[in-house]
């Protein structure tokens, strides 16, 4: 009896696996089998064929596209209307007049009184106390109040001269 080395393989599935496993002649530079390329049509050549391509291409992007998108194959002796231009007057926009002052908020802080505000704003008392409803008397008011400070009426607009007057 012979002895084998345990790590000698004994049958060729030892070797390779499974039979569907097993490597093939020359699997690892497979070989095309088939022609690749252009075909060749009754003995033109390729160079002719691809020619042939490319003038029916041509012919599709110059004459069935324009048809599709429907650009001409309109009579050219026919003239499309020319618009007229109109006139029209369009109206004067009024000048637009600018938004008066916007009144302030004052925050009431120590020492002060409904006369010192109004004349620190050159406003009279009696406007002070229009504009704040809330305040019913003068004498009265607290650190922390929140009052409404009036724009002053102005009794002559600057910068604007009497139409009237002669030079």
């Amino acid at each position: 009896m012979e002895s084998r080395d345990a790590h000698e393989p004994r049958s060729a599935a030892d070797l390779f696996g499974p039979a569907w496993e097993q490597p093939r002649k020359f699997d690892a530079y497979p070989s095309l089998r088939t022609r690749v390329g252009l075909p060749s049509f009754a003995g033109i050549p390729p160079v002719a064929v691809g020619a042939l391509a490319l003038v029916a291409a041509a012919l599709v992007l110059f004459f069935v596209a324009p048809m599709l998108l429907g650009i001409g194959g309109k009579d050219p002796n026919t003239a499309l209307p020319t618009p007229v231009p109109t006139v029209a007057a369009t109206p004067t926009p009024l000048p637009t007049e600018p938004p008066g002052p916007t009144p302030t908020v004052y925050t009431v802080a120590k020492g002060d009184t409904a006369t010192r505000i109004a004349a620190k704003f050159g406003i009279t008392v009696a406007q002070l106390l229009a504009a704040n409803p809330q305040i019913k008397n003068a004498d009265k008011i607290k650190i922390g109040d929140q009052l409404v400070i009036p724009v002053p009426i102005a009794t002559e607009v600057s910068g604007v001269e009497d139409a009237s007057a002669s030079p």
